[in-house]
């Protein structure tokens, strides 16, 4: 979705999640560009116990929005790491109404 920032991309994004056939899942929003780049792959992949002087564990977006939505708000803003960028690439799903 393109838009200039505050047009109303997430709002839109909701919708069409509640109308589409994973609305029974989570909508879950990343800001990318509030978070530092070496914490998006955490906040997106997560992390366990161990990992970081962080809580025990922690599941990343990728896993809340699990049968869900997620948007990655703003992500052109941001170079994003290859790892991100492959499993955008390999997992991408366009709804289906």
């Amino acid at each position: 979705m393109l838009g200039e920032s505050g047009v109303g991309k997430e709002l839109a994004a909701n919708v069409i999640h509640r109308a589409g056939p994973q609305s029974s899942g989570r909508f879950v929003t990343v800001c990318v560009p509030a978070l530092p780049e070496a914490l998006l792959e955490t906040e997106l992949y997560g992390y366990t116990w161990g990992a970081f002087t962080m809580p025990p564990e922690r599941p990343g977006a990728w896993e809340r929005a699990h049968r869900g939505t997620l948007l990655l708000d703003e992500v052109a803003l941001l170079h994003a790491p290859p790892a991100v960028c492959r499993h955008r690439r390999e997992h991408l799903h366009r709804p289906q109404f």
